[in-house]
């Protein structure tokens, strides 16, 4: 019950300064240039420090996801559950 409270906190205009999902793509540095993303105008067009660009098109070394993981480092554990 307590998550569902949470929820509708955050579907108010006053919780929509919380952000409800965090996302993050992870991508090696040697992607063949393989990279889907970068097709969408959206993301070409973001600047330096847009969210679409930092959680998007950055581009790691290879382990970086399992570092992570590991350290609890991914997207969804940035979060502040606090409030």
């Amino acid at each position: 019950m307590r998550h569902l409270k949470d929820l509708a906190g955050r579907l108010t205009p006053s919780g929509w300064k919380r952000p409800v999902i965090s996302w993050k793509v992870y991508q090696q540095d040697d992607n063949y240039d393989c990279d889907v993303l970068q097709q969408f105008k959206a993301m070409r067009e973001a600047g330096e420090d847009s969210p679409l660009r930092t959680r998007g098109l950055t581009r790691s070394p290879e382990g970086k996801f399992e570092f992570d993981a590991i350290y609890d480092r991914t997207a969804g554990s940035v979060l502040d559950h606090s409030q």
